[in-house]
């Protein structure tokens, strides 16, 4: 293997990087996390006034694609986030750089000295709005039969769903072309996923791709990698309630959806509430489990460290509520039990036995 030589001839107007967060952070990071935060640097060195629409612009980005490279370098805790009380974002502060196993207690000191809210999670901002569904008329349904693409993904969707589409499935297919902007390889992929996942319902379809038009997806690749991470997520959450052979409901998938999205919790916090749940109730339950997540957002947990170190801040005062209340009682017994009121005498039974033997 040849050896490269590099040189550097401009010195000039430069970023610095840390060469920990080269060599720790930036393998595991896609690129879209990479070079935000590297916008972030340069920033930084320039003085440049942010906001997250001027960094997606600069970076062609979506808002909602710079809220998640916040919040996943905020997880890393290698910058802090600052939010108004309307959940705004009013700071990004750059920390110094550890390796990752200083970089959780370092995160999570900083955390500490801000209040709860300050320490939530960037909000998930969305720039979508969803399109006003139009009802085509059997003229237009027509019109759209004469394109090509469309009576292919016509067809293939009466293959998939083994049926003839009706009026109605066939709007709500055009509804999903036209209105939401769906590429055809897109819409096929669309049916193909919902149909593996014994879901033929078009109302179950419509579903879906309003959902991944808010994650503002647009490519198969895209979809894959969201399906991808959701099916570890739901895998993860069943195997750890003990759930076997099926998939979760609909309204367990919003849960789910819910806690990965709008709470912004990794997998490990959701698997670790789950567990409590299994440990507290003995059954599973996915809405004991959504207050026991409720409660760490809003206390601003973001790590396994955070939820340990509220457990000994809990036990630490349960111990001192006892011990305040066992000092109380030894001073200040209760007047209204006499028998725990009685005071105990001590006695010396050999000099008893002694008397005793006098009489």
């Amino acid at each position: 293997m040849t050896n490269i030589t590099i040189t550097n001839e401009s010195l000039h107007d430069v970023t610095i990087v840390s060469n920990i967060f080269i060599d720790y952070y930036m393998s595991d990071a896609n690129g879209e996390y990479v070079k935000t935060y590297l916008y972030l640097l340069r920033a930084v060195t320039t003085g440049e006034v942010l906001s997250v629409v001027s960094i997606a612009d600069k970076l062609n980005y979506t808002e909602r694609d710079v809220c998640r490279a916040l919040k996943f370098w905020e997880k890393q805790g290698i910058l802090s986030l600052t939010f108004r009380s309307d959940n705004t974002l009013e700071a990004i502060r750059l920390l110094p750089i550890n390796k990752p196993q200083e970089a959780t207690e370092t995160a999570t000191e900083s955390a500490q000295k801000q209040p709860a809210a300050a320490r939530m999670a960037a909000p998930v901002i969305s720039t979508f709005k969803e399109p006003e569904k139009h009802q085509f008329t059997l003229d237009e349904m027509a019109d759209f039969k004469n394109n090509a693409d469309i009576a292919e993904i016509l067809f293939i969707a009466e293959q998939y769903l083994g049926k003839t589409l009706s009026n109605t499935d066939i709007n709500t297919i055009l509804y999903i072309y036209d209105g939401l902007k769906f590429p055809v390889e897109l819409i096929e992929y669309l049916i193909e996923y919902c149909v593996t996942k014994d879901h033929k319902s078009m109302h179950y379809i419509e579903a879906t791709a309003l959902a991944w038009a808010k994650d503002n997806i647009t490519t198969v690749e895209q979809a894959k990698s969201n399906s991808d991470t959701y099916n570890k997520n739901c895998f993860a959450v069943l195997k750890a309630f003990g759930i076997k052979n099926r998939h979760p409901a609909p309204a367990e998938q919003e849960m789910i959806t819910t806690w990965t999205k709008d709470y912004g919790f990794t997998l490990d916090i959701i698997v670790e509430a789950c567990n409590r749940t299994i440990q507290a109730i003995h059954t599973p339950n996915f809405g004991y489990t959504d207050r026991i997540l409720l409660r760490w957002k809003e206390q601003g947990v973001r790590h396994l460290s955070d939820i340990q170190a509220l457990d000994q801040k809990f036990h630490r005062e349960r111990e001192e509520k006892k011990q305040q209340k066992n000092k109380s009682g030894s001073t200040s017994p209760n007047p209204s039990n006499r028998f725990l009121n009685f005071e105990q005498r001590s006695y010396d039974f050999n000099e008893l036995e002694r008397e005793l033997l006098k009489s």
